[in-house]
């Protein structure tokens, strides 16, 4: 059993797929943002497992729930480390 009503998605479909004001489909520009978002969530995980495995300092600040880039943390943000 689908989840999505036939009806309504052939209308999400056709509204989705109309040219506005001559630019690319609106369902091509999405698919397209959501690759490049994945693409870069992918990229900064791989980025921030290679500093936990080579043990660097931004690595294990990040590891321990820590700021990383610089700021005073002796008055504020207590509650970021968990």
């Amino acid at each position: 059993m689908s989840l999505v009503i036939p009806e309504k998605f052939q209308h999400i479909l056709r509204v989705l797929n109309t040219n506005i004001d001559g630019r690319r489909k609106i369902a091509f520009a999405i698919t397209a943002i959501k690759v490049l978002a994945n693409g870069l969530d992918n990229k900064l995980r791989e980025d921030l497992e290679q500093l936990k495995k080579i043990r660097a300092h931004r690595g294990l600040r990040h590891c321990w729930g820590l700021r990383v880039r610089g700021q005073h943390t002796k008055t504020t943000g207590r509650r970021a480390a968990l």
